[in-house]
């Protein structure tokens, strides 16, 4: 177990090879998450009162008025679909991201499991990210990446 402090978290990042710093204006500890030739700013944040960590990276692209439905269709599928669900967005504020929350117990976190939720975060992103960006940039349409979806699933079964 480590302790679930910026110090803490941070350490044991940097133990796992990840450069990440504390940003003292935020309060959060920021990494970025290289995928595909971009960078996903990844923030780690403590919810003293609710005893939780949070894991949020932001989806580099910007959301559009035009491309807000498909978006949200698609975050909602991915959700529905990926065992560890956590994609959003806020029309507010034109972004989408995927969030994680740990528990954690008398302020003390287990470090596997904390590496565990990095590493899945990333993996999610590096899997589903693109998609969601081309979506939300308008590159591609909710029905078009679904046939893209289901045209692999039959390559896949043919060659079963």
């Amino acid at each position: 177990m480590i302790q679930a402090t910026l110090p803490g978290l941070l350490e044991s990042m940097r133990r796992h090879k990840y450069e990440a710093d504390i940003r003292q204006d935020s309060k959060q500890i920021l990494t970025i998450l290289k995928i595909s030739k971009q960078e996903y700013p990844l923030f780690l944040r403590i919810f003293e009162n609710s005893r939780l960590l949070q894991l949020l990276v932001f989806i580099p692209t910007t959301l559009s008025a035009a491309t807000t439905v498909d978006t949200a269709r698609l975050l909602h599928l991915l959700n529905k679909e990926v065992d560890m669900p956590g994609f959003g967005m806020d029309e507010m504020a034109n972004v989408i991201f995927y969030r994680l929350m740990i528990p954690l117990q008398n302020k003390k976190v287990d470090e596997d499991l904390f590496i565990t939720y990095l590493k899945a975060a990333q993996n999610i992103c590096e899997l589903f990210a693109l998609p969601v960006e081309a979506v939300a940039n308008g590159q591609a349409t909710l029905d078009e990446i679904l046939e893209k979806v289901k045209q692999s699933e039959q390559e896949q079964q043919n060659q079963s």
